[in-house]
């Protein structure tokens, strides 16, 4: 129980289920990206996929949202609602092309060719 009062220490003692650690909406991450990760970025790390709460200096710890609606940079491709889409990591953007690339999440509104975002739900 240790480990979880440390990850959630803002969360109530469970008594129902004793190795609850959190609700999953966000994590703790290690910036090792050499750079600063700015606040609203997208952060994919292998499987790990989440939006910088606040910015993140190199070496640093921050907070990375897990689950939730961003708006996030795209593709110069249409994107309709329901689409999954993926992050693109040599462009730091979001496709419908799967090969090669991360799953971010599922398109919340739809996105036109020439728009420069889309909103997306984390995770789904």
């Amino acid at each position: 129980m240790a480990e979880a009062a440390r990850l959630a220490p803002h969360l109530p003692e469970k008594k129902m289920s004793k190795n609850f650690v959190q609700d999953g909406n966000n994590v703790e991450w290690v910036n090792g990206t050499g750079k600063t990760v700015a606040s609203g970025a997208l952060v994919a790390q292998d499987n790990l996929v989440g939006v910088a709460h606040a910015d993140i200096p190199d070496g640093d710890a921050g907070i990375l949202h897990t689950t939730g609606v961003f708006s996030l940079p795209k593709e110069a491709e249409a994107l309709t609602q329901g689409k999954l889409v993926y992050f693109k990591a040599d462009t730091a953007t979001l496709t419908a092309t799967k090969s090669g690339n991360t799953l971010v999440g599922t398109v919340w509104a739809s996105a036109e060719t020439g728009d420069a975002c889309v909103c997306v739900r984390l995770g789904y």
